[in-house]
This record gives structure tokens, C-alpha cells and sequence, in this order.
């Protein structure tokens, strides 16, 4: 049952997928209802709706292009653990009033597998010092 390189690359493909797209009620069976999460706007978050609508739902539609750099990643996994943790940097445009400016961050992720899926139970994502989240750039 434990979590292979593969499941977390498509998982981390999927939510990329629902980011970029803007799909807020499809990524949520991603994360447990339970989630606690650190994000680049708020501070602490518990559980999904916190977590969409105090993060997502607020940076979302202000980004685009958004990648996780796969390149990378470490992935931390005992066998036969159903958990698994995943750093690695990410990347997008974020939107002033005037223009587009490059964001760039790291997150860490801890993934539980369940019967049927992988879903997060934390996430924490921060900015690359000096860069602003979106928001805070006029």
C-alpha cells in the first residue's frame, strides 16, 4: 500500500491541472476534510473549506501558468507506509494591475494513500524570499 514516485507525480499533475484551470470543487477530493495547511496568503488552515476558501479561492484567479517543477522533487517514503512526503519548487505568473510578474515558491506535501486514492493531509506552501504574494503587488 505504500505511495510509488508515479502516484505522487500524478497527483501532483492533477491538482496542477484543476490550479491552472481554476477548479476549486474538483481538486477538493485530493485533500483529506481534515487538511491542515499553510498557505502564501494566510496562515494556518483546517479542513477543505478553510483551505479553498482562504487560499485557493484567492489566488487562484489571479495566477496563471502555474508548474510544479517535478525536477525538483524529493519524495520521502518508508515501505509499505501508506504516507508519503513531497517537497519540491513551483512556479507562475502572478497578476498586478498592470501586468504579469513571475512567482516562484516551494511547497511540502504529506500524502496519505487510501483504498482507492491519494489524498493530502498538509500542505505548506511559501514564496521564494522577496517575491510578493499575490495581492500584495499594486
Amino acid at each position: 500500500m505504500s505511495i510509488q514516485r508515479e502516484d505522487v507525480f500524478q497527483w501532483l499533475d492533477t491538482w496542477q491541472g484543476y490550479i491552472n484551470s481554476g477548479q476549486y470543487e474538483a481538486a477538493r477530493p485530493l485533500f483529506s476534510d481534515d487538511v491542515v495547511a499553510f498557505g502564501t496568503v494566510t496562515g494556518v488552515m483546517k479542513g477543505i473549506t478553510d483551505l479553498e476558501n482562504r487560499q485557493w479561492r484567492q489566488v487562484w484567479h489571479r495566477i496563471k501558468n502555474f508548474c510544479f517543477d517535478k525536477d525538483t522533487a524529493t519524495i520521502y517514503s518508508e515501505p509499505n507506509s501508506a504516507f508519503a512526503t513531497v517537497s519540491c519548487l513551483w512556479h507562475s505568473l502572478g497578476k498586478t494591475k498592470a501586468t504579469w510578474y513571475e512567482r516562484r515558491g516551494r511547497v511540502t506535501l504529506v500524502l496519505s494513500k487510501q483504498v482507492a486514492s491519494i489524498c493530502c493531509v498538509h500542505s505548506h506552501f511559501s514564496m521564494e524570499p522577496g517575491i510578493p504574494p499575490v495581492g500584495d503587488v499594486s
